[in-house]
């Protein structure tokens, strides 16, 4: 009996060993004595794109063999035209611009990943627009990204405060000319993520309105490709995710560095930085809730625009087994 306990403590303590020195590897430097390949990658110019800055700038994507150039984007929606258009090989977005494009275009493109789930969304309103209360909206101009998580946060907003759709004008908008077009008048408001509300509070001062579109739900932010380019490279989007979450272990246990890191890459204040980060939850995986969570969106954009069509399954829209070959326990998601 004692020679079976022994054998059973013996395997168990093996089994944690392994466990230990496994998850260990992935958060220290790994060996790559393979070729360096590139990596061309859009992504959004904000703290959302943490995970990456901090992959570049420590090395953990040269310690796995890549080269990634990033190309700054300041929506969703352009990331998504990105791979559409080829100009980069993997890109970073909300959900919602994938389910508009998908929805529209029945693409061939994959979510591979989520590196930060996160609430940045809120209504920035110019006072000297007559704005001083959510009902006083009606009537004015909204300037948001159309087909973005802005244009699906907002509609949720103003059904819940009774709003109908006709009764507000929605202007398309690049968040980064949001302070122009509120300055000369061609918009009243504008619904945009962090750090655009940083600039417009800091713009509008004692002139500013702003209200919290997203109080109960937050949003992904998400890595995808062409579904082609993950068959033809499996081993190298691997690598691209062990590489980021080596970034995530080091945040956990490097806050600042991390933080100065991020400030020196979207060009932001450390202190303003640093009062917005607990918004983020920068985690690489793939969770049961997105997908719920673009069949919801899903469902609302085929109600406002009264589509002649059936919500598309999801699943076939995700690629889970390289992160689950990596870790399973970062995939929740039921297949």
């Amino acid at each position: 009996m004692k020679k079976i306990l022994l054998v059973i403590l013996a395997s168990v303590s093996i089994g944690a060993i392994i466990f230990l020195y496994y998850n260990f590897r992935i958060a220290e430097k790994v060996q790559y004595n393979g070729p360096i390949e590139k990596i061309k990658i859009a992504a959004y110019k904000g703290e959302r794109s943490s995970l990456i800055y901090i992959a570049k700038e420590k090395g953990f994507f040269q310690d796995n063999g890549i080269e990634v150039e990033i190309l700054d984007n300041d929506s969703g929606v352009r990331s998504v035209q990105s791979i559409n258009n080829s100009e980069v090989d993997i890109a970073t977005a909300a959900e919602y611009p994938l389910v508009s494009d998908i929805l529209e275009n029945e693409n061939n493109l994959k979510i591979f990943g989520a590196i930060d789930f996160v609430k940045a969304y809120e209504v920035i309103a110019n006072k000297n627009s007559g704005i001083n209360s959510i009902e006083d909206l009606r009537g004015k101009k909204i300037g948001l990204k159309k087909k973005s998580e802005a244009d699906f946060l907002f509609g949720v907003f103003l059904t819940s405060h009774n709003i109908a759709d006709n009764e507000v004008g929605i202007i398309d908008l690049e968040p980064t000319n949001a302070a122009e077009k509120i300055a000369n008048g061609e918009i009243d408001a504008a619904v945009v993520c962090d750090p655009y509300t940083n600039i417009l509070k800091n713009y509008l001062g004692n002139n500013l309105a702003d209200w919290d579109v997203q109080p109960n739900r937050n949003f992904y932010h998400l890595l995808f490709a062409k579904a082609d380019y993950i068959n033809k490279n499996p081993e190298l989007v691997k690598r691209f995710l062990i590489a980021l979450i080596q970034a995530e272990k080091y945040i956990n246990s490097h806050l600042l560095d991390s933080q100065l890191i991020v400030e020196r890459n979207i060009g932001v204040d450390l202190k303003y930085l640093q009062r917005v980060w607990d918004k983020n939850n920068f985690s690489v995986s793939l969770d049961q809730s997105l997908v719920l969570t673009m069949e919801d969106e899903s469902r609302w954009r085929i109600s406002k625009e009264q589509l002649n069509r059936k919500s598309p399954n999801y699943l076939n829209y995700l690629d889970f087994k390289i992160l689950d070959n990596i870790d399973s326990s970062r995939v929740t998601i039921i297949r």
